[in-house]
């Protein structure tokens, strides 16, 4: 959102959340000081916390203040200069005032570790040396109900010290009308949907439709977002997908519903000025994907079948959503004239050239890739290989020639034993922007060659 503000200084950038990340699972943010207090006749606003020198918070506290609220990022610095960054303790304790009536996901996040009471109760406890983590609990509030709430944290072993206070309003229903009434009155949709650390990962116990702990059950989108894109979508509006995910999310319906699609994994501190740039043309993406995204979960065998057969670009002979490879640029690239040696010993390395042409009116970079195919044999081999990538920036109009060297060892197979062979037989060279198809060879996006290697069968 900031970054698309930065760009837009001048425009009217509004926001509103769409709705839960998946069932009763919604999306948390810090409780701000306005429903905060120190005490239950809400006459101050604030959280009471108290700091001390060792984790486990024994003997008096070094420090005794009234915070704002509770959004404390450390990272490797400590609270006070005379408290250890990776060995202190702290109590915070405050009133929350609930503001209307409804479900609520009232929660922490924090590292290493905190144990979160409401009205003296204990609800839950966390500790890691691994990752900062936010839970939660879902309790349906009156307007106007106070609750007391009580964290006991500690710090130790590790740097990263944090610790939050967080809620979220459980109301996909009402978040998603919110959204399309902002949307009505939008020009262009800017629509983030996903998946998140909190909903993937190690050592979880997530239940929510979809996920199981931290493993996934089905690999499109929660059905909250899905039902959030549609309506989004139906409006008939320009809508940009930008997709935050750490595992491939498989998603033809959005792909066939909204305008363009963003994928964006889990950005980094500038994602949302790398995502603007992109958005905005200030930048031409070239991105090529690392992995395949499948169309749907029948696409894939068993989850207890171990073969390779039906996984991966190397093995899935499917129709993918978006195959291993592919990514889209503001301008257009042209292969011609390959030159490759009609055939070649065995035990020879074999020199590729090829002739790659800016045809587009934008500057921008193009990722070459080369695959190589060996089919024929008496026994399975890959559909194709990547053997070698290259990326270069080319200025709108302008051509280069780009040259591979492929060793006798990236032309190998390997058999049903585990044993490597340089064979002798037919190598079918794919090299383009992308995995080859009918399309794309017949618009010269790829450009394909056969190449004999001859001589003796040798044992790598």
């Amino acid at each position: 959102l900031q970054g698309i503000r930065d760009k837009l200084p001048y425009a009217d950038v509004r926001y509103e959340v769409g709705c839960e990340l998946s069932e009763n699972f919604p999306q948390l943010e810090p409780i701000s000081s306005e429903y905060l207090y120190t005490n239950a006749d809400l006459k101050e606003h604030g959280v009471k916390a108290l700091y001390y020198n060792n984790p486990s918070r024994w003997g008096q506290p070094k420090h005794e203040v009234i915070e704002d609220s509770l959004n404390k990022v450390w990272w490797d610095e400590s609270p006070y200069k005379d408290i250890p960054a990776d060995n202190f303790g702290a109590d915070f304790e405050t009133y929350i005032r609930i503001p209307e009536e409804g479900k609520y996901a009232l929660g922490v996040e924090g590292f290493y570790g905190y144990k979160y009471y409401v009205n003296d109760s204990l609800v839950f406890k966390y500790s890691t040396v691994h990752h900062p983590r936010k839970k939660f609990y879902l309790r349906h509030c009156k307007a106007g109900e106070v609750l007391k709430v009580r964290i006991e944290y500690k710090h130790e072993k590790v740097n990263h010290a944090l610790v939050r206070l967080l809620w979220g309003r459980s109301d996909t229903d009402g978040q998603i009308e919110r959204a399309v009434a902002l949307a009505k009155r939008s020009d262009v949709v800017v629509l983030c949907v996903g998946i998140n650390q909190n909903l993937e990962g190690e050592e979880m116990t997530v239940k929510t439709k979809g996920f199981s702990g931290g493993d996934r059950t089905e690999i499109g989108l929660p059905d909250t977002q899905r039902k959030l894109v549609k309506r989004i979508s139906e409006l008939g509006k320009p809508v940009i997908m930008v997709l935050l995910n750490g595992s491939p999310l498989s998603v033809p319906e959005e792909h066939n519903a909204v305008n363009a699609v963003i994928e964006g994994w889990y950005g980094g501190q500038a994602a949302g000025t790398a995502v603007a740039d992109v958005l905005f043309g200030d930048y031409n993406p070239s991105g090529r994907l690392p992995v395949t995204v499948y169309r749907s979960i029948d696409q894939l065998p068993d989850f207890t079948d171990y073969s390779m057969k039906g996984r991966t670009y190397r093995y899935f002979a499917g129709d993918a959503l978006y195959e291993f490879g592919y990514g889209l640029s503001y301008t257009t690239f042209e292969y011609t004239d390959l030159k490759v040696p009609e055939r070649r010993e065995t035990n020879k390395a074999v020199e590729i050239s090829v002739k790659v042409t800016n045809t587009g009116n934008r500057d921008g970079d193009e990722i070459v890739q080369l695959y190589v195919s060996r089919h024929g044999l008496p026994f399975e081999t890959p559909i194709r290989s990547l053997k070698g990538f290259k990326r270069i920036s080319l200025k709108k109009g302008e051509a280069r020639v780009v040259s591979f060297t492929l060793q006798p060892e990236e032309l190998a197979v390997v058999d049903d034993e585990g044993r490597i062979w340089a064979m002798p037989g037919e190598v079918l060279l794919s090299i383009g922007g992308k995995q080859p198809d009918k399309k794309s060879l017949e618009n010269k996006k790829v450009i394909e060659k056969k190449i004999e290697l001859t001589g003796e069968k040798i044992n790598l």
